[in-house]
């Protein structure tokens, strides 16, 4: 037989109440994101062609395909 549960003196502390996102943080928040974002693209972008040429490919490969990424790009972005 299990014994009768008793509550104890003190109260059990509550969760404490979850800090509010005001709009101005939200955007400062989210352009922070948006700026990291971009850094990592461009340097992305910035670095296939000598990454292709590095790994061996001829020079009319690497402008095919970082066209072909550029075109895609464009075709697909507004």
């Amino acid at each position: 037989m299990k014994p009768a549960r008793t509550t104890s003196a003190t109260p059990e502390p509550s969760n404490p109440p979850a800090r509010e996102l005001s709009a101005w943080r939200f955007v400062a928040v989210f352009g922070g994101v948006s700026l990291l974002m971009d850094f990592v693209y461009e340097g992305a972008r910035s670095v296939t062609g000598p990454l292709l040429a590095h790994l061996g490919a001829s020079a009319a490969v690497v402008g095919v395909v970082t066209g072909a990424g550029e075109a895609a790009a464009l075709g697909v972005l507004p």
